[in-house]
């Protein structure tokens, strides 16, 4: 039973990914080359339809028919799905990355960011510490956007910290959205690389329904 949901969840995902007219576009600008807004996009997009298979089959009616729920039932189902859409997300900023680093004549190979098994555990936790089940759902709703999110985000970041290993100057650059709360208005600007260069500092974080944006320049 569990396998059979698991994959049918995966073929699903799949074939959404495949035909949703927001990703075909997005990834038809990716292929033509563009930046990481468009990736970004693609992430948030792609953490959308995740988070609809998800709230669609990881249910309390899944889990009333294979009894009282663990962590390791909820990490069986979230991290292979969390793993996928990281795939798709990877594969789309690592094409951006590799045509921005050929518009600016950079030659570095591009690194790819790992898959992060501890925020995706993060979520399996924080479900696992409500007494009832169906409390704990939201956290197949944003938090998952914001998982992939971060995927392009830490793809960014990783790159950058391997030009200015190289002695290249990276410039990074966080705009605010329309309507951004006090915190994210503040965090707004262009910083060295090396200022922010620690993945825990906040210019690389958002919050819940945060759609800032996060890009580099390679500052001459």
């Amino acid at each position: 039973m569990a396998e059979d949901i698991l994959d049918i969840m995966r073929r699903e995902y799949r074939e959404r990914i495949r035909s949703d007219p927001d990703i075909v576009k997005l990834r038809d600008l990716i292929e033509a080359g563009s930046d990481y807004q468009t990736a970004e996009k693609y992430a948030t997009r792609a953490g959308q339809l995740l988070s609809e298979i998800m709230k669609e089959y990881i249910s309390p009616d899944l889990f009333a028919r294979i009894g009282n729920i663990e962590p390791a039932d909820l990490a069986h189902y979230i991290i292979p799905m969390l793993n996928n859409g990281y795939d798709y997300v990877s594969a789309a900023s690592v094409a951006v990355q590799q045509y921005l680093n050929a518009q600016a004549g950079i030659g570095l190979r591009v690194v790819a960011s790992e898959f992060d098994s501890g925020a995706a555990m993060n979520i399996v936790g924080k479900m696992c510490e409500y007494e009832h089940f169906e409390d704990s759902l939201f956290m197949l709703d944003e938090p998952i956007v914001q998982n992939l999110l971060q995927v392009a985000t830490e793809t960014l970041r990783v790159n950058a910290e391997t030009h200015s290993r190289y002695g290249l100057h990276p410039k990074v650059i966080r705009r605010a959205e329309p309507g951004a709360c006090k915190w994210c208005r503040e965090l707004a600007g262009e910083y060295d690389y090396r200022e922010v260069a620690d993945r825990g500092n906040e210019v690389w974080h958002r919050h819940n329904n945060c759609r800032c944006e996060i890009s580099v320049i390679e500052n001459r």
